[in-house]
């Protein structure tokens, strides 16, 4: 009788060990397969991102056009300039004749020579300060002239701008001018003459004996 309770209960606990047994086997697989779907998940491939469109560059018959557009405007700006310069408005015309110098436009030579012709004497300084900024030869005769104007403002500005020419046959004038009664006027005069001789000298005298033993 004990003998057989003792085979029943080894039966029983058997039948437990199994089942305890199956149940780890069941948990190990499920984990054992859920790294492999998070892998699936990460190895689905992903949509491409648009690219943006690179820009195309402007064909050449709208760089052209472009051009033309910016040199009729640039032509229509001198023309407007140019009158400022004849206006009646000084101040006006003084801003025109800079304005036109900063621009570099041969155009505007000829009505600033005429304007340093001026009866107002700032609108002569402001003429002689452009054609010396441009440092056109055409303006030479111009500027020489100007080295005895009664304005002490144009003498200074024609001094100065007869550096930028590059002409010698302004170093005779220039050296004249360095005995003009404004200090400032004998200041660009030697300034240029340094500039266009590559030579430098303490006082008109030894200017004058230099250019006359040439």
């Amino acid at each position: 009788m004990i003998k057989h309770m003792i085979k029943h209960r080894m039966v029983v606990l058997g039948i437990v060990v199994m089942c305890f047994g199956l149940l780890l086997h069941g948990c190990g697989k499920e984990e054992s397969q859920a790294p492999v779907k998070a892998e699936e998940q990460e190895a689905e491939p992903q949509e491409a991102e648009p690219q943006e469109a690179e820009p195309q560059e402007a064909a050449p018959a709208e760089e052209a056009a472009s051009e033309t557009e910016t040199d009729e405007e640039k032509t229509s700006a001198v023309d407007e300039l140019i009158l400022q310069l004849d206006g009646e408005d000084e101040q006006a015309a003084q801003d025109a004749a800079l304005k036109l110098a900063s621009m570099g436009d041969e155009s505007a030579i000829a009505p600033l020579m005429t304007a340093a012709e001026s009866e107002s004497d700032k609108v002569r300084a402001a003429a002689i300060q452009a054609l010396g900024i441009l440092g056109d030869p055409q303006a030479l005769d111009t500027l020489l002239s100007a080295l005895a104007d009664s304005s002490a403002d144009v003498r200074k500005n024609a001094a100065k701008g007869l550096g930028n020419l590059g002409e010698e046959t302004a170093v005779g004038p220039l050296i004249e001018a360095l005995a003009d009664q404004d200090e400032e006027v004998q200041t660009e005069a030697k300034d240029s003459l340094r500039k266009l001789t590559e030579q430098d000298f303490p006082d008109q005298a030894a200017w004058r004996q230099w250019y006359e033993a040439r």
